[in-house]
């Protein structure tokens, strides 16, 4: 009974809460009509037609938007109508999701319908909304303060259609009143009408700008106001293929902009990212021990940069004009965290009390080249960093990235392409061109020299440069080593199941060049894998550094350009120590493609105990246009298959194949060559006149015999009784010859010779001998070829 005030409590507090809850429900959204300049569009409502893509649960009636850019703000009406074909569809038809910043944005929800077999069901004041705060970029550490109102509509059935609309007012104070914005003209997916509309004041200028469509605009005005208006029926859908760049864009879309060039997007950033005339004094405290620290102004300006980096976390909190304003640096340091345009701004005042010009600097990271085919505006950035001007040379830095080690020379920065440099001279956009090196150089070392049935001890010494040092530095941050090492471990053991860690993972810094050195050390019990037989053994070296890069994209034909990941620079250097002398072929092969070099080279050292790899890759764009897709994956699929050696032992020590070449390939074609000549002469005896047939025959079989005994040559030459069938058969072709000629017509072209042989046919011994020894090299021909081929399979 004691608890019974405590529950009393509890139930108030849970009535105050709701009862809160829906006022400011209410007070974010509300229930209205459209706005009066909206035209109505209508769409088909009895429409059969499936759906082509692959889902085929929904059919996308009409997407309608009509923006209208206000004296003051803007108002975009969306009017949307989906069909449901099946049951699976039912749910995506029935739930409506729209995302509003409620700080600047007011929402009117103007009509929820279901049209049932012709008939307006309607249900805007009866379905169930919910006002729910969905933070999506809250896994990137971004609070933007957007909320989702969520509609649901009850009593939905397979063959009805949705109809809804609402009306978003209102533009983020930040912006100054400059309009720009832009609309979907297509979809993934088909849609069977699209309406967009404009209307903008007749005494304020716009950039409108079509991209992907050469669909065009009806223009009329009236009242003070331009009206554009783009009507499309039928717009199919289109599937973004896999692997395409990041700044691919294919989908038609309008974009229009009240910045009229880059120098007015630059002029409306350049007062946001203003320093203060006076330190906060924790910073003014900071910057004096930089300067007792740091005698050179590139030290001093790495200094900055480290303190933003290691002091200041990364926590953005975006709400209304924070979405593109950063806060006072004085805040940031009494909060210690700060988003990219926070930890921007107190760089720059850093580097400004140093003595440093440094200016911020708008980038998009994922745009890179597409980014000057956009019309200009502020809502083409997504990042800010600074570019600084140290001794002459240009910096580009970035405040946010963590952990990040080397000199100037070395500090690396990915390379966005193009950036809006806030100075005081630029009026366009300015290439980055950052060059700092990022590569990785692995050195594996394997030692085979206890034997072949032993196991084999692994060293891998792999030192990481720029980007991959980097991002290898956050994964050791983020991991303990015990974690680390067993992803190691299980890296290696895709290609080596038995491998085993002998020492704990070493990680070696180099602060200076702004490099990793990570150091393995392993042992494979079967490294050399024995065969069926018992006598055979099998050992591969694989690359799998190299051979990541080189996977030939599944879709050769496409309309898209494929994706490269660049900047890639890897060399493998590879290492096997065996126990015995080998005799194994040096050889080097270079595969240059438009989007990349691959190269190899094997050799031998310490007179056949060492075998060296040497393998190479190199990106050279980030990405392949779509008519180069075929010869780039034919160019990869030749680089995949060089990539790793397999060494064949079967009792002595000479056989040795490539894992991508076998030394057997040109035997092929001699046999091949063989069988051809065969072949001809055969058709030319059946075509040759009666009186020559007799002879044509004997020459054709004595050619087979003579090209058959040169099959045993073939093989290696430990194979001494197939060598000296081969020499017999080879004379006893020159015997059938001999006789061949002497019998030959006068009508024939080997009677001319026929005079020199006499003797040699009229032998005793040729004559009894001549019908057994014509037989075996012909039979030693078939035997060896099945041999050379069976020795060229198996190995």
């Amino acid at each position: 009974m004691r608890k019974l005030p405590d529950i009393l409590r509890l139930i108030g507090c849970f009535l105050l809460f709701s009862v809160a809850t829906t006022n400011a429900a209410t007070r974010e959204y509300q229930i209205g009509p459209a706005p009066e300049w909206v035209i109505p569009v209508s769409f088909n409502t009895s429409t059969n037609r499936e759906n082509n893509d692959n889902d085929s649960s929904l059919i996308y009636l009409l997407s309608d938007q009509q923006t209208r850019v206000e004296h003051v703000g803007k108002t975009t009406y969306f009017h949307y109508a989906k069909k449901a074909t099946a049951s699976n569809g039912l749910e995506k038809i029935a739930s409506i999701n729209i995302v509003f910043d409620p700080s600047y944005q007011n929402l009117v929800l103007n009509v929820v319908n279901i049209i049932r077999n012709g008939q307006v069901i309607k249900k805007t004041d009866s379905v169930a909304i919910h006002v729910l705060q969905r933070e999506t970029e809250l896994d990137y550490l971004i609070y933007d303060g957007s909320k989702t109102v969520n509609v649901v509509v009850d009593d939905v059935r397979v063959g009805d259609i949705v109809e809804y609309a609402y009306s978003l007012s209102g533009m983020n104070p930040v912006f100054q009143n400059k309009a720009s914005g832009g609309g979907d003209l297509q979809w993934a997916v088909p849609i069977e009408r699209v309406f967009f509309r404009l209307m903008v004041p007749t005494d304020r200028h716009f950039t409108i700008k079509s991209h992907e469509s050469k669909l065009q605009s009806v223009m009329t005005e009236r009242n003070g106001y331009r009206d554009y208006q783009w009507d499309v029926a039928n717009m199919p859908g289109l599937k973004l293929e896999s692997d395409t760049p990041s700044w691919y864009e294919p989908y038609g879309s309008i974009q229009w902009s009240e910045f009229p060039d880059w120098l007015a997007v630059q002029q409306w950033a350049k007062p946001l990212y203003r320093t203060p005339d006076v330190l906060p004094a924790e910073l003014s405290k900071e910057v004096s021990h930089i300067k007792q620290t740091a005698t050179s102004q590139g030290d001093r300006m790495l200094a900055a940069l480290h303190f933003v980096q290691r002091e200041i976390r990364y926590l953005g909190i975006e709400v209304g004009p924070g979405s593109h304003a950063p806060n006072a640096p004085a805040l940031v340091m009494q909060r210690r965290f700060g988003d990219c345009k926070d930890k921007t701004l107190l760089t720059l005042t850093l580097l400004k009390a140093l003595g440093i010009e440094a200016y911020p600097a708008l980038v998009n990271t994922t745009m890179g080249p597409s980014l000057t085919d956009w019309s200009p505006t502020p809502n083409l950035f997504n990042h800010v960093l600074v570019r600084a001007k140290v001794d002459g040379n240009i910096y580009w830095i970035d405040p946010t990235r963590s952990l990040q080690q080397g000199d100037l020379a070395h500090l690396y920065q990915p390379d966005y392409g193009h950036a809006l440099v806030l100075d005081n001279v630029s009026n366009k956009l300015t290439v980055m061109n950052s060059s700092v090196s990022t590569k990785k150089i692995v050195n594996a070392e394997f030692d085979s020299t206890a034997g072949l049935d032993k196991p084999v001890k692994l060293v891998v010494t792999t030192t990481d440069y720029g980007k991959h040092a980097d991002e290898l530095r956050n994964n050791i941050n983020s991991h303990s080593k015990n974690e680390l090492e067993k992803n190691y471990l299980n890296y290696y053991a895709r290609y080596y199941p038995t491998i085993k860690s002998t020492d704990s993972i070493e990680f070696r810094e180099d602060i200076a060049n702004n490099t990793v050195t990570t150091i393995e050390s392993y042992t494979i019990p079967n490294f050399w894998v024995l065969q069926e037989n018992k006598i055979k053994r099998d050992a591969t070296i694989h690359i799998p550094d190299v051979r990541l890069f080189l996977t030939a994209p599944k879709d050769i034909n496409r309309t898209a350009p494929i994706r490269v990941s660049f900047p890639e620079d890897v060399s493998v250097t590879t290492e096997l120590k065996l126990p015995s002398k080998w005799n194994i072929d040096d050889s080097q092969s270079n595969i240059d493609d438009p989007a990349f070099e691959y190269s190899n080279k094997t050799w031998m050292s310490d007179n056949g105990r060492r075998l060296h790899l040497s393998d190479q890759y190199r990106a050279l764009t980030d990405h392949v246009d779509a008519q180069d897709i075929p010869a780039y994956a034919a160019n990869l699929n030749k680089a995949y298959d060089s990539v790793g050696f397999t060494l064949n032992y079967s009792g002595t020590n000479t056989p040795v194949k490539k894992a991508h070449f076998s030394h057997n390939d040109w035997k092929y074609l001699i046999i091949i060559l063989m069988l051809i000549i065969w072949s001809w002469m055969i058709m030319l005896q059946q075509t040759s006149p009666p009186e020559n047939r007799l002879s044509d025959r004997s020459l054709v079989s004595c050619t087979v015999v003579a090209s058959g005994s040169f099959i045993p040559f073939l093989l290696s030459s430990d194979v001494h009784w197939l060598l000296l069938l081969g020499a017999l058969g080879i004379c006893t072709a020159l015997i059938m010859l001999a006789k061949a000629v002497n019998s030959a017509p006068q009508s024939h072209w080997l009677s001319r010779y026929a005079g020199g042989y006499t003797q040699t046919v009229h032998s005793t011994f040729s004559a009894r001998l001549l019908p057994i020894l014509k037989k075996i090299p012909a039979v030693i021909g078939w035997i060896t070829i099945g041999v050379v081929i069976y020795r060229g399979v198996v190995g």
